[in-house]
């Protein structure tokens, strides 16, 4: 390719600090942080958390990765939504349906 030609397929390249200790779940919510914000997507808490593919299925958005690295083609591998959490009640739950949620910090 030439050195002035725009590629036609970008890529969102996110990179996590290494020499920060944290967990791959904090590192995701931290990753998800600076992609939206590169966007200028407003956005607030960012929860990572595992689901059962029926839940990720659920999501407002899913991703089915295009199988180029580590999984097969259309292998549906994440999910987001935009979820209006309940008032802090003091309680301890997120709203999330799971106990624990990410907090990114």
């Amino acid at each position: 390719m030439r050195p002035d030609a725009v590629d036609d397929d970008p890529e969102v390249r996110v990179l996590v600090n290494t020499n920060v200790s944290m967990s791959r779940h904090k590192a995701a919510a931290q990753a998800v942080h600076a992609a939206l914000a590169a966007f200028g997507i407003p956005h607030g808490r960012v929860v990572v958390l595992g689901g059962r593919p029926d839940e990720v299925a659920a999501m407002d958005v899913v991703v089915r990765d295009a199988g180029r690295t580590e999984v097969a083609p259309g292998t549906l591998t994440a999910g987001a939504a935009l979820v209006h959490r309940p008032a802090d009640d003091g309680s301890g739950d997120d709203g999330s349906g799971h106990p624990g949620g990410t907090e990114p910090g």
